[in-house]
């Protein structure tokens, strides 16, 4: 799903306000020491969360919003 760098396009399909979208996204970068700008940086973070399940031994991604997607 593309927005195409739009936050208030990201936050229409996403069912939250743009604001929302930008806070997850600089708490994205604070966490990873990442930004989201840099393609490679997105293509990093999305291998990570592709391995993440295979890493785990689950079969299955964990759901959005839970403990343990943020290590936690």
């Amino acid at each position: 799903m593309s927005a195409s760098g739009s936050a208030g396009e990201a936050g229409r399909r996403l069912y939250v306000h743009a604001n929302t979208v930008r806070y997850r996204i600089r708490r994205v970068e604070e966490l990873t020491v990442r930004l989201l700008g840099d393609p490679q940086a997105v293509l990093d973070l999305g291998a990570a969360v592709q391995a993440l399940p295979v890493l785990s031994g689950s079969a299955a991604p964990p759901p959005v919003g839970s403990a343990a997607v943020y290590g936690t």
